[in-house]
């Protein structure tokens, strides 16, 4: 019994030899409908290209296991020369997710130790006996692509050893001088722009993959790199290059009675660990501004991502060595085995602080695992509240940037209030409507305009990440501060108006990292702060709040100078 349920030495030291290597990918279950039997051999041409593929991509007596969302209904699909090719347990009622592996042809298939699993097995010229149930052969080549990874050790030894250089790493980068940790970085922002073409080539894998997975638009553009994109990733970390140094800065400076110096110091908060989805800039912000402020840093980005931080992960590591700075200073997990993330949030003693960028679901599991200190980064629930005192263009301009300029990024508007006596709602609705943002309102919205759907209860506390915003009238500031308190997320909230104590009470009261007047929530950006860059908007109270830079990763320490003095 104690098999199912319970990984032995012996178990564990099999799935490394054999080079396991779960993957994360989230495919809907309409991407595999079970298919009658006379279509589940597909077509032959495809069986050869699946078969090569495998071969080509996939090394001898190597597999990978992947996650994937399942009709319940798979039972069995195809059968193979050494017995069913495909079999399904029920998906997980908890997850929605059961687990695949795929075989190299001549592979044995090893006993499974989970109750919800999916087999899939490649037997040389019997693959053709499973093809029906991936009939797109782009999406199967994003899946295979994936599993070209080397052997790892087991994540708790490689986190392990990973902390234990990059902690040698952050001693050294702490006391050294800004002009070097300068050099470094200008020599990373070269490096990216010399490796353009390489970088989107890694990219394009991406992307293809993420397509054949179902990505949504949005989570498709959060993963795209463009020249342009690239360029400012580059431009970035030149900014950052060129910021003020915060380590050695002192904060104050006291002078006590008895003669004794004391003052506030800054110094680096030592080695972070970053966990972040599908962005593949943040695999450089972070790197940049981990390495000016003289931490080392851990960074396991998504599989979504996985070539493309790699690419940009090569670049840095040429820029430490430019500058003969420690290459560990830097660290890029290289497995996305799921079990490393536990690993990096049990790692008390070597990662001093975990700063996890990501959905709901990334925060809250690192919120509730974590055995180290987290700077947490959740959702951007947004709202722009537009007052009586509103100018009618500024506020249709401010409220259609605010939402649909890039509607994937955390600062993006995704609630708008209107003042009950504003005088023109319907130009706000409007301009929203004609710049493609599909518009949930309650009645009185829906009244203004026939386009309008009916907001449901769970609209006011969504992070759309989409062309998609709920919009409601309000009793004026008092009550859009209420509705902000209610459903916000403490993140980034704006007032539209042109009377100044209006303003300033929104402003005073509205309890959010960052609060503005008359712009857009899309600033809501460490580059646009005059920050070079970000780590990420911390929406808690503790280390730091709002953008996230140079100055919210460092801690300080007191420095006490004396001239002999003891204590009485």
């Amino acid at each position: 019994k104690n098999r199912y349920h319970q990984k032995d030495a012996e178990q564990e030291e099999r799935e490394r030899r054999h080079k396991f290597c779960p993957l994360s990918m989230d495919i809907a279950a309409r991407q595999f409908p079970r298919l009658p039997d006379k279509q589940r051999q597909g077509p032959p041409d495809l069986a050869i290209k699946m078969k090569n593929t495998v071969q080509q991509i996939m090394p001898k007596g190597s597999q990978c296991a992947v996650h994937m969302r399942l009709l319940p209904a798979l039972a069995a699909i195809g059968t193979g020369k050494h017995g069913p090719a495909v079999q399904a347990s029920p998906v997980s009622p908890k997850t929605g997710l059961a687990a695949v592996r795929l075989y190299r042809a001549g592979q044995q298939r090893a006993r499974c130790h989970s109750a919800q699993c999916v087999h899939i097995t490649a037997h040389g010229g019997n693959i053709a006996a499973w093809t029906g149930l991936v009939t797109d052969f782009a999406f199967f080549r994003a899946l295979c692509y994936l599993t070209k990874m080397p052997d790892f050790p087991p994540p708790d030894q490689l986190i392990a050893e990973m902390g234990q250089r990059a902690r040698t790493a952050a001693a050294a980068l702490a006391l050294c001088p800004t002009a070097q940790k300068a050099q470094a970085l200008k020599a990373a922002a070269a490096q990216l722009r010399a490796d353009a073409a390489q970088i989107l080539a890694a990219n394009a894998q991406d992307m293809a993959a993420g397509a054949a997975l179902g990505l949504s638009s949005a989570m498709l553009d959060r993963l795209k790199l463009d020249e342009g994109r690239i360029e400012a990733i580059a431009a970035g970390v030149d900014a950052v290059a060129q910021l003020p140094d915060p380590v050695g800065q002192v904060i104050d400076e006291t002078h006590r009675p008895n003669g004794l110096k004391m003052s506030r110091v800054r110094v680096p908060l030592g080695v972070i660990g970053i966990i972040y989805e599908s962005r593949p800039n943040v695999t450089a912000d972070a790197a940049a501004l981990c390495l000016a402020s003289g931490n080392a840093a851990v960074l396991r980005g998504g599989s979504e991502a996985v070539y493309s931080n790699r690419a940009i992960f090569a670049a840095f590591q040429t820029g430490l060595k430019a500058a003969g700075l420690p290459v560990d200073a830097v660290q890029l997990v290289p497995t996305q085995d799921r079990a490393a993330v536990g690993a990096m949030l049990a790692a008390h003693g070597l990662i001093d602080i975990i700063i996890p960028r990501g959905g709901k679901a990334l925060v809250a599991r690192v919120q509730q695992e974590a055995r180290v200190p987290v700077l947490a980064h959740l959702d951007g629930i947004n709202h722009s509240y537009v007052d009586k005192a509103a100018d009618v263009d500024k506020a249709t301009s401010i409220i259609a940037n605010a939402k649909m300029r890039r509607t994937g990024v955390c600062g993006a508007t995704e609630t708008v209030l209107i003042d009950r006596a504003f005088t023109q709602p319907a130009k706000i609705v409007a301009a929203l409507l004609e710049a493609g943002c599909a518009v949930r309102g309650t009645p009185d919205i829906q009244a203004l305009e026939p386009r309008v759907t009916p907001a449901e209860p769970e609209d006011w506390d969504t992070e759309y990440l989409d062309a998609i915003c709920a919009v409601t009238l309000v009793d004026g500031v008092a009550g859009a501060m209420a509705h902000i308190a209610a459903h916000g997320s403490h993140h980034t909230d704006a007032i539209i108006t042109e009377d100044a104590a209006t303003a300033e009470a929104f402003l005073a009261g509205v309890d959010s990292a960052i609060v503005m007047w008359n712009a857009s929530t899309q600033f809501a950006d460490g580059g646009e702060f005059g920050l070079g860059a970000e780590i990420g908007i911390a929406t808690g109270r503790l280390h730091a709040r709002g953008p996230v830079a140079l100055e919210g990763l460092t801690t300080y320490k007191w420095v006490v100078r004396g001239t002999g003095q003891i204590r009485p």
